[in-house]
């Protein structure tokens, strides 16, 4: 069609071809005749751009050099490119279910070619639908018309053989939940991918379609009930699995919500419809925060000509930054909602607006680099930042935040100060702690001079920072240098600093300065540092604290991997899970690399050359393409999986390895003193390959360990199981200096698991976690106590007698904490007390102490007693107490300062023989207590009293933590004897009392009786006598 005014440059790898124009200048044996040029389209079929060639030709005679270039921009056969698709548009499934979209973009199109056992509906289609119901490796590729066709590289497709054909659905309204309460709902149903409705398929759907009702009601009706997952949460909180389900088809699961930013997997049981299980469906939700449009007038973006420019948070990726040459922009939901970032021009000069460097998003800070400068943003505030806030004003060459998140690393547990951004000049080298106030959020770390002396460099050498970045180690930096007068050229050297420990060292890693383009460092998560330091032509690879260093080759032709003789420009180097990295180049080309390996393999093309787009990974380390079309930012899943297996078909890769799991879930454990943990790891592969499992370990001195290996063969399948147990068993009680002796047994301790040989196409990631050595912060010591009590607060008094701090006589007076102490522990005087201790893990009993303890009476009382003596507890040597171990001079002595005096530092077990000195006074009570021992308190007989302890561990060996506990005691039960004179005086006036109304009622009864008048009964009855007689008359009858 275009004659030999345009050579194809077809690439090797790819569905891409591209233009190779002819010189600008017009060469005689080089050009054909327009006749020849005609021919030679029509032979073609293309007629159309036959005539329209010769148009073209005609109008622009007096322009004969620049046919060539105007025909190929003007016609779209210059580019070509294919892709497939899903119609949902990811590739979580990818079966002999799944529908595949064949995507061609170019022109020369003829039809399809694909394996006998697929099938398509329209193979002459650009856009046809690709069926593979045989599991398997599957070829298709374009065929193309004429001798000038387009790269046609096929594709060999990976049709999985899974049973998994539906998935699930997420959905949650941020307006429905609110994230500053504890849990969020998620709305969740099944759907089929292949039969899914439109707002499915572009995931805009609130609530499930009637088919989707159906296929859910189904599954409920065969048993089926979701669990989630929740990645990037603390382990208490991960697992979410009670669901209701709803009459309008779905479930409902109520969800920990510790952020605007969900991300999880959900998880169905194992019940089938129709032969198909319900897929884990990893999903993530975050709410769109976009602030209102703002007034501010300056609009910032990079420089013209330059590359897209992306950044995302390390803890929530849904939030990122692009910065385009029209303009940057942000993002909190994977840019579904986007917002356009300006500067008021008070604080940003419009003359600089085009000259942002670099970007970074540190928590909830976006830090810019604009022409040098660090411009802030947080929230609505925006501002420059300078002197005031320990930053220079200008000279800052880059900035560099964490890429792995510190959200699982422990020292977040322990409330260190771990910075989260590093920026540097070319003399110095500022650390940002983003928790901190504004003005004491940036920290000079180092100066070069400083640094030179520091690391061993001669005093005449001149060093310069060229680059900075967080190491795989997350507690350490790492600062590329350039020396100057280290050798005939300028030497590369990498420094490190630990920010944990505060020191200084340099790195085995020295090389010559390859340019002097600017130079980046990308590294992967390990328990070794292994980085990428690339510039716009090579990558330089260093692994395993650099053991194997050297530049990237190409697979293909065995030579360095160099973009100058592509004849572009590296773009990005991206890393995600499982060590899989992906290097863009400026015309869109895509090479992979797998961490370890030493050699690049290049990918089909994706989109073509005029593309505009940047790679992006999301919280499940998936890979996306961030498109820019001109107008607005977009995201296409991209399929790296399924490329990497296309790619390596042909070369016969194969994963070495069959399989290689572990045991270790978690990402960070914690191991106190005394303790242990256990884990396994499992790998199988063919006969004579000979793998094995790589524990790698960062600061092994901290922990003790134990390896086992078993190894078992049968018909060609060797498996290895490797059993390590990491353990401490350090004796405290020994060291002469207790506090030095648990800071240099404390840490964070790093350990990596991998097969010792990996490939391009093993998926598996390597096992990253990391073990704090020390003070499990979420164990306390809960003393057994009643939980429900008057929260009424009141005052006692504590006569003066009873307490060993004397106050002159006069009482003390003594207000009830119910914060600190709880609810009082009700005793009854006469009974001996030793309280109940236990140890908790957040909300868990999780057992009894058993160490030894002392008890300190918080107000200095010093009426309770102990009711064993050092003679029957059979100590072998003197038992320590408190009035032996803790000065006389009571008065400066409180329960928060006793312990420099008597504590874990200096406490002696009375059971050691040759312990501290003779046995003493044998009669002496023993003050330490235990759960298992007879040891006891007794109170005093005589009356009431209101105790406040504080309980200490004394053991040096039980524990890193300093465990103490508080509670109260009210004894009851004492019955007051009485006066006794008051008794006999109450008594005998009880006994007047009683005799005096006895007399009274005797003689009134008397009284009564005798004025009352007489009747004769006898008399009364004879009718003839009727006559009546007095009562004295009548006693002459008796």
């Amino acid at each position: 069609m275009l004659g030999n005014a345009v050579a194809p440059d077809l690439a090797s790898a790819g569905g891409t071809a591209r233009c190779s124009l002819a010189p600008l200048w017009p060469s005689a044996p080089y050009w054909k005749t327009q006749s020849e040029r005609e021919a030679a389209s029509v032979a073609n079929g293309d007629l159309g751009a036959v005539l329209l060639a010769a148009l073209m030709a005609r109008f622009f005679s007096p322009l004969v050099w620049a046919k060539p270039l105007l025909l190929c921009l003007w016609l779209k056969g210059c580019w070509a490119v294919w892709r497939y698709e899903t119609s949902v548009g990811h590739y979580i499934l990818f079966t002999a279910r799944t529908g595949i979209h064949l995507v061609y973009e170019g022109a020369s199109f003829v039809e399809w070619e694909y394996s006998v056992l697929c099938t398509m509906d329209d193979k002459s289609s650009r856009t046809p639908e690709l069926n593979c119901p045989v599991a398997g490796t599957h070829m298709v590729k374009p065929k193309l018309r004429g001798s000038l066709t387009f790269q046609d590289r096929e594709r060999y497709l990976t049709i999985n053989a899974d049973l998994d054909c539906f998935l699930w659905y997420v959905y949650t309204s941020f307006t429905r939940s609110s994230l500053h309460s504890a849990h969020v709902t998620l709305v969740v149903w099944i759907y089929d991918p292949e039969n899914a409705d439109s707002k499915e398929m572009s995931h805009t759907a609130k609530g499930p379609p009637e088919h989707s009702k159906t296929l859910s009601r189904q599954f409920l009706n065969l048993g089926q009930s979701p669990s989630i997952k929740m990645l990037h949460v603390g382990e208490d909180s991960r697992e979410s699995e009670e669901s209701e389900y709803s009459a309008d088809g779905y479930w409902e699961i109520d969800v920990p919500s510790i952020s605007n930013y969900i991300i999880g997997v959900v998880i169905g049981k194992p019940v089938t419809f129709q032969g198909c299980f319900v897929a884990r469906t990893p999903f993530t939700m975050a709410k769109s925060e976009i602030p209102p449009v703002n007034v501010h007038d300056v609009s910032i973006s990079t420089p013209a000509g330059s590359e897209l420019m992306i950044t995302w948070s390390a803890c929530h990726t849904t939030k990122a930054v692009v910065v385009t040459n029209y303009g940057a922009f942000l993002t909190h939901d994977e840019f579904r909602h986007t917002k356009k970032i300006t500067f008021p021009s008070t604080v940003l000069d419009p003359a600089v607006a085009q000259k942002v460097n670099d970007v970074a998003i540190v928590q909830v800070h976006i830090v810019f680099l604009i022409d040098s400068s660090a411009y802030f943003i947080n929230n609505d505030k925006m501002f420059r930042v300078g002197k005031q806030h320990k930053l220079p004003e200008r000279g800052i060459l880059g900035i560099k935040e964490r890429i792995w998140c510190l959200r699982n690393y422990p020292v977040q547990v322990l409330e260190s100060d771990l910075s989260e951004a590093i920026l540097w000049t070319k003399t110095e080298i500022f650390l940002m702690y983003p928790s901190r106030n504004i003005t004491d959020m940036f920290a000079l770390v180092m100066e070069v001079d400083v640094l030179k002396s520091l690391t061993g460099f001669k005093d005449h050498v001149t060093l310069a920072v060229i680059s900075a970045c967080y190491d795989s180690i997350p507690s350490e930096i790492s600062v590329l240098l350039a020396c100057t007068g280290c050798k005939t050229s300028t030497q590369l050297y990498v420094a490190g600093f630990n920010e944990d420990e505060g020191h200084w060292f340099l790195r085995d890693l020295s090389l010559p300065a390859p340019t002097s383009d600017p130079l980046h460092m990308e590294v992967v998560f390990g328990a070794s540092s292994s980085m990428l330091l690339w510039y716009s032509d090579k990558i330089i690879y260093s692994y395993k604290g650099s053991k194997f260093t050297g530049y990237i080759k190409d697979t293909e032709t065995g030579a360095e991997l160099s973009a100058t003789a592509l004849g572009t420009v590296i773009h990005q180097v991206v890393i995600g899970s499982a060590g899989n990295t992906v290097i863009k180049m400026k015309n869109n080309d895509m090479f992979f690399l797998k961490f370890n390996m030493k050699d690049v393999l290049k990918l089909s093309a994706w989109e073509t050359e005029a593309k505009d787009f940047a790679i992006y990974v999301n919280g499940h380390g998936d890979f996306y393409l961030l498109i820019n079309n001109g107008t607005h930012i977009y995201y296409k899943a991209y399929p790296l999986k399924t490329e990497v297996l296309s790619a390596t078909n042909p070369l016969g890769e194969v994963c070495p390895y069959i399989s290689f799991q572990h045991n270790m879930e978690a990402d960070t454990y914690y191991l106190d003193m005394g303790t242990n943990m256990t884990f396994w790891a499992q790998i199988v592969f063919l006969e004579n390959v000979g793998l094995s499992t790589e524990v790698t370990i960062y600061r092994s001195h901290l922990l003790k360990q134990n390896n086992s290996i078993q190894y078992e063969i049968a018909r060609g399948i060797c498996t290895k199981n490797q059993t390590v147990t990491l353990y401490h068993d350090h004796d405290y009680s020994t060291e002469g200096e207790y506090e030095d002796g648990i800071i240099s047994s404390t840490g964070i301790m790093t350990i990596e698991v991998e097969p010792s040989l990996t490939g391009r196409t093993c998926m598996t990631p390597n096992k990253v976690a990391h073990i704090n050595v020390g003070c499990p912060v979420f164990r306390d010591l809960v003393i057994e106590k009643p939980t429900n009590c008057s929260n009424q607060t009141f005052t006692f008094k504590i006569p003066a007698k009873y307490r060993w701090v004397k106050t002159q006589g006069e009482d003390w007076v003594q207000e009830y904490n119910l914060a600190l102490f709880g609810c009082p522990i009700e005793v009854h005087y006469a009974r001996p007390f030793r309280p109940t201790v236990l140890l908790y893990e957040r909300e868990k009993m999780i057992g009894t102490v058993e160490a030894n303890y002392i008890l300190w009476e918080m107000n200095a009382r010093n009426d309770y007693h102990y009711n064993t003596t050092v003679k029957q507890v059979r100590c072998l040597s003197k038992a320590q107490n408190m009035s032996s171990m803790v000065p006389q001079d009571l008065e400066s002595i409180t329960a928060y300062t006793i312990d420099r005096y008597w504590g874990r530092h200096n406490y002696v077990s009375c059971f050691m023989s040759g312990g501290a000195g003779l046995l003493g006074t044998l009669d002496n009570q023993y003050e330490l207590m235990n759960h298992s021992g007879i040891n006891s308190i007794i109170w005093p007989q005589d009356y009431d009293g209101i105790f406040f302890f504080r309980l200490k561990i004394m053991d040096p060996n039980y524990s890193f933590c300093p465990y103490e506990a508080y509670f109260a005691v009210r004894t009851h039960g004492i019955i007051e004897s009485l006066n006794m004179l008051k008794i006999a005086g109450w008594a005998c006036l009880i006994v007047v009392f009683f005799w005096g109304v006895l007399a009274f009622s005797y003689y009134r009864y008397v009284k009564l009786f005798r004025a009352l008048h007489f009747v004769d009964p006898v008399v009364s009855f004879n009718s003839e006598i009727t006559s009546t007689v007095s009562s004295s008359e009548a006693k002459k009858y008796e």
